[in-house]
């Protein structure tokens, strides 16, 4: 569920997007049932795409300027 956010250390809106990588949570999931649901819940909160950011550290949406 991704939505626009800003982010104070990129100084800009940001589309927010998950932490997780698909990839490592298949292989996760392959080996066991647990080891994939623990990786979703630690990383499964949204980010900033572009320095990593929490969304709890996240502001609303800044109006253009322009």
């Amino acid at each position: 569920m991704s939505e626009l956010r800003y982010c104070p250390n990129c100084c800009q809106n940001v589309t927010t997007t998950s932490g997780i990588d698909h990839a490592a949570m298949a292989i996760l999931l392959v080996c066991g049932i647990l080891p994939g649901i623990g990786y979703y819940v630690a990383c499964a909160e949204e980010q900033c795409p572009m320095c990593r950011t929490r969304i709890r550290d996240l502001r609303p949406p800044k109006e253009s300027d322009y």
